[in-house]
């Protein structure tokens, strides 16, 4: 089996992140690359690429019965007697004697056969059987598929939820440097008589807080990282950096995603195997009600040497055999009715079940829809909102540093700052994960190069 090639179409419809900021001693990992390295060492996607192995190499005519059987079958046997003796019943009449009597010292026997046997049966059910076995070599295929969108998709939200980590960790690193300067600040001004201890203890407690909110931060960072590696299939302990350079490419048309999830969603298209399945089985079903016609035939040598004390002291035989038999299936307990009576009842099943595969695909499609459009009607606002945090930060620090702002004053406009930040942050990686989960709803994440 060759092995299969996929496009993974995160850098071309979704856009290649920008310029990455790793951080020092750290290599570069982009989304792209870690999809990739993903698809060749993640044991999800081994377990289902061999899976459709095995289905590919039963689809074939011989495990369905449609194909003759040829058997080839040979023997030998000898034997060794000291002594041998035999009388006859053989009346003389000239002499009078009523016996003859036959001797024999060391005497050796042996022989041997071959014979080849041709089978085939003919019944329109192995063709049945041979297309379910078609069926689900190609259900299972598309089961990888799935696997393959499942992990992209999986890395992809790992990536981004690592992205927002990062940036949190940046974010509290820049507070925390806020902080100590605005220490240093009050300290000098108390040197100077112009700060009192209130106003230090307030600074050094931010400080304090910012310290452990870093090292928290850090550790969610590592352990995200640990998890992105194991979904790659690669030691968890490596380090890397991600690129945090994000931002919505394009917008989707609704009615055009559902048309495209209808045609390609890889459930779906599981489902509707699902239902091929289920009218195969009816065909097989009532199948089972014509004759079936098994034809035989076979070719056979015999030889043997008794030795010379036998009344037979050699003997061989071949010849050629054929036969033919045609069997009609009259009554076997309603048990034929029965099967096709379950074969309906698992056509009607295999509807239901797409019908709710369909269902939950444009449920799942029009909810990544809306938590699309809404990530990107609050990004704007968010926007604006950091544009005036940013403004009051400045005011309210040039207000301190000129003593006519309050230490607290200046610690809500810094928490202010970072958390409308990190919200901006936030929302675009919401923005990113959404598109991913669009475009593998659609059917239009993985694509099977040619």
């Amino acid at each position: 089996m060759k092995p299969m090639k996929y496009h993974i179409y995160i850098s071309l419809i979704l856009g290649a992140m920008g310029l990455a900021l790793p951080l020092q001693g750290q290599d570069q990992l982009s989304l792209d690359d870690a999809i990739r390295e993903a698809l060749q060492n993640n044991y999800g996607i081994s377990i289902a690429r061999y899976n459709v192995q095995q289905a590919e190499n039963q689809a074939h005519l011989g495990a369905a019965g449609g194909l003759p059987s040829v058997n080839l079958s040979g023997g030998s046997n000898g034997g060794f007697t000291r002594n041998t003796s035999i009388t006859l019943n053989q009346p003389d009449q000239q002499a009078g004697t009523p016996t003859t009597e036959i001797t024999g010292g060391d005497i050796g026997t042996y022989g041997f056969n071959a014979s080849l046997g041709i089978g085939y049966t003919l019944s329109l059910a192995s063709y049945t059987n041979f297309d379910v076995l078609k069926t689900n070599a190609a259900q299972s295929k598309e089961s990888l598929f799935l696997t393959i969108e499942q992990t992209a998709s999986q890395i992809s939200s790992a990536y981004y939820n690592l992205g927002r980590l990062a940036d949190a960790y940046t974010l509290q690193e820049e507070a925390l440097a806020q902080s100590r300067e605005r220490l240093a600040y009050v300290q000098n001004q108390s040197d100077f008589g112009q700060a009192n201890r209130v106003a230090i203890l307030n600074a050094q407690v931010s400080v304090n807080t910012d310290s452990i909110s870093l090292v928290q931060s850090e550790a969610n960072l590592s352990n995200a990282k640990r998890d992105l590696n194991y979904l790659m299939g690669r030691d968890v302990e490596t380090d890397f950096a991600v690129n945090t350079d994000v931002s919505p490419l394009q917008t989707f048309s609704l009615t055009q995603l559902e048309q495209e999830a209808r045609a390609y969603n890889s459930s779906l298209r599981i489902a509707d195997y699902g239902r091929k399945l289920a009218e195969l089985n009816l065909k097989a079903s009532r199948q089972s009600a014509y004759p079936t016609l098994s034809v035989n035939g076979s070719y056979a040598y015999q030889f043997a040497d008794n030795g010379p004390v036998s009344v037979l002291t050699q003997q061989s035989s071949d010849g050629l055999s054929v036969s033919g038999t045609i069997s009609f299936p009259i009554f076997n307990g309603n048990q034929i009715r029965r099967n096709i009576q379950n074969a309906e009842i698992g056509i009607a099943s295999s509807q239901s079940s797409f019908k709710q595969a369909e269902q939950q695909v444009i449920r799942d499609l029009n909810k990544a829809y809306a938590t699309y459009l809404n990530s990107i009607e609050v990004l704007d606002l968010s926007q604006k909102s950091l544009e005036a945090a940013q403004a009051n930060f400045d005011r309210t620090k040039e207000l301190f540093e000129l003593g006519q702002a309050s230490s607290v004053l200046f610690r809500d406009a810094q928490v202010n700052l970072v958390r409308v930040k990190y919200q901006l942050r936030d929302l675009l990686y919401t923005v990113k994960t959404s598109e991913v989960q669009l475009m593998q709803l659609s059917g239009q994440l993985v694509k099977e190069k040619e």
